[in-house]
């Protein structure tokens, strides 16, 4: 696989932990786990705005 289409899938699986993770945060035992994925995923995207440059 490219690099584009791991970091494509990359994004894609890494919103759904996000969302499965927000169903089960209860207590907030999550929250950091989910701040953590969004900085992951915010470079991920960034990347992938420079591969398609």
């Amino acid at each position: 696989m490219s690099a584009k289409a791991l970091l494509q899938t990359y994004i894609i699986q890494g919103k759904e932990y996000k969302k499965m993770l927000e169903k089960v945060n209860y207590n907030g035992c999550h929250t950091a786990k989910i701040k953590a994925i969004d900085k992951k995923l915010k470079i991920a995207a960034k990347t992938l705005k420079q591969i398609k440059k």
